[in-house]
């Protein structure tokens, strides 16, 4: 059982209180059922957050049954370790749902654990009504990407070019619309022979249709000063595409 308690010492009324984490909810619980904390008390359900308020004796209780006490950086890394590989299932899931309409199929993801980040396994089920099956093959490959995200959450994930333009947590610098986020255009390889992008395109979801009047005064408006108003930006979110994704070079 891998539970963590922090050093966090927070006042509530009578009592100071520390966080109780763990790699999977249903660790989490066992712990707290352990230790005699009502599931009720569990904050933040279903995300990469999700924790106990416990007090100092229930913490000393922890520790005695095997909980790890950690600080606060240890902390970040875990809650960025499950969120990390919240998203490559999520990805994975796209990825694999893409392939299945361009195949005029029809797959849906049973999950072990419903829809929280501590995903051990997935079943795949094909077809639809009374017709569902469950698919071995398919099951086998998501299974086996989900086991390299546990195991190296900082590895780049594919970008997922057949949805492309993506949407990205950036906000257009002339009108504060949302961006979205096009790559893979240009690639290199790195010193482990992955392919990143070298160049990457950011679209404002505000652009008008080109032939719209409109879109030639848009145009003058966001890219009068490219290298002021964009540059900063575009260098910054290549860096993060660079670091979190991985093209497919044919």
């Amino acid at each position: 059982m891998t539970v963590y308690v922090d050093d966090m010492q927070a006042k509530y009324r009578r009592m100071v209180m520390c966080h109780m984490l763990a790699d999977t909810d249903e660790e989490l619980h066992a712990m707290a059922s352990a230790i005699d904390v009502a599931r009720k008390w569990h904050q933040k359900p279903g995300t990469p957050h999700s924790h106990y308020d416990i007090c100092m004796s229930k913490k000393a209780k922890a520790i005695k049954l095997g909980a790890k006490q950690i600080g606060r950086k240890e902390v970040a890394e875990l809650v960025n370790k499950k969120r990390l590989v919240s998203l490559a299932i999520f990805q994975l899931f796209q990825c694999e749902m893409s392939r299945v309409i361009e195949r005029n199929e029809s797959y849906f993801f049973g999950i072990d654990y419903a829809t929280r980040p501590d995903i051990t396994t997935v079943s795949v089920f094909k077809g639809v009504g009374p017709d569902i099956t469950f698919d071995q093959i398919q099951t086998d490959k998501v299974n086996s990407a989900l086991a390299v995200a546990k195991k190296s959450p900082q590895a780049r994930i594919q970008f997922p070019e057949h949805l492309a333009p993506i949407p990205i947590a950036a906000e257009c610098p002339i009108c504060g619309k949302p961006l979205l986020l096009n790559a893979g255009e240009g690639c290199e390889q790195d010193a482990n022979g992955e392919w990143i992008a070298t160049e990457i395109e950011l679209l404002c979801t505000s652009e008008p249709e080109f032939n719209s009047p409109d879109w030639d005064d848009w145009y003058r408006w966001h890219y009068s000063m490219p290298y002021v108003d964009w540059l900063p930006l575009e260098q910054r979110v290549l860096r993060a595409v660079r670091k979190k994704y991985f093209f497919r070079v044919d």
